[in-house]
């Protein structure tokens, strides 16, 4: 009956309560891609 209403109820609905599983994320994130672990050089490579 209202597609648009239902539409918006459902994305609401889906949307996390709080940003804490965001904000945790974002700091795995920032653990896993440090300064010292992105860095693949020729260097790095011969002595894999």
């Amino acid at each position: 009956m209202y597609p648009q209403l239902s539409l918006a109820i459902e994305i609401f609905l889906c949307a996390p309560i709080s940003t804490a599983t965001v904000e945790r994320d974002f700091s795995t994130m920032n653990r896993i891609l440090t300064d010292l672990r992105n860095r693949l050089t020729t260097e790095h490579l011969e002595q894999l």
